[in-house]
């Protein structure tokens, strides 16, 4: 059975699915809103939840704001998921994107898990603030002395 060990017990998926087709990412993003908000958060680890004080349920924060998004575009085959400490942050504690293969498999194509109490460097913007696309797209190159100067790899 598939399913996943949080630390309000065992869900399974059946429970949360029914019947309806779940053998892909595809599938599970036909589902209804409510239920993909049931099933997607399965990803993120118990730990995300424990440490940042965020409920597993309605996905908010102990102010009551919402945390956690899941961007599910219906037709398509991933999901993008976004975990902040606050709903206004720049940047997030996890991003996961996972996607469906050609080959009837589920990949994740992109991670990201941040320590938010590190200090910040602004590599994801240049100095237009325009998005670099993860250095794909532009670079900031200021920014990106300033991270090397702090340790970090020339590769980044």
């Amino acid at each position: 059975m598939i399913g996943i060990n949080t630390s309000r017990g065992r869900v399974r998926l059946r429970d949360l699915v029914g019947d309806r087709p779940r053998h892909s990412i595809h599938a599970l993003n036909q589902l209804e809103p409510d239920t993909r908000e049931r099933v997607y958060p399965l990803l993120i680890p118990d730990r995300v939840f424990r440490e940042f004080g965020i409920d597993r349920a309605n996905l908010t924060n102990l102010e009551g704001e919402r945390v956690v998004e899941i961007n599910v575009p219906l037709r398509a085959n991933f999901v993008n998921i976004e975990v902040r400490n606050n709903p206004g942050d720049l940047d997030c504690i996890l991003y996961l994107e996972v996607e469906d293969t050609a080959f009837y498999k589920v990949q994740i194509n992109f991670l990201i898990i941040n320590d938010l109490s590190d200090p910040r460097f602004g590599m994801d913007r240049d100095e237009e603030v325009r998005r670099t696309k993860f250095g794909t797209a532009r670079r900031n190159i200021p920014e990106k002395i300033k991270a090397m100067r702090r340790g970090w790899p020339r590769g980044i």
